[in-house]
């Protein structure tokens, strides 16, 4: 029994459907919205310059990644996911008041 995503460094996955229900109706990347959160919150509550570091080059690191990831996935999904980047956005929430 192999883990999850591990089957697909032996086997190709077939592509599957674009997702945007759940949190994916809020923002595109949540989990690196979660992440660049979190460093900057630990730089918050434990304001010394190597935390500052980690989390400046961590966000710079987490952007280019998702450029990268945004043209795989419009390459994949196509108009499909287009449309997602005009109505969702990237990595901070809209509220609506």
């Amino acid at each position: 029994m192999l883990l999850s995503g591990v089957r697909s460094i032996f086997t190709p996955v077939p592509a599957s459907e674009l997702k945007v229900n759940g949190i994916h109706r809020f923002v595109r990347h949540p989990l690196y919205s979660g992440t660049i959160l979190f460093v900057w919150g630990l730089f918050l509550v434990f304001p010394f310059l190597n935390n500052f570091i980690a989390a400046v080059l961590l966000t710079l690191y987490v952007l280019v990644g998702i450029s990268f990831e945004e043209k795989k996935l419009i390459k994949e999904f196509g108009k499909q996911y287009e449309g997602y980047i005009q109505k969702v956005p990237m990595l901070i929430p809209r509220f609506k008041i």
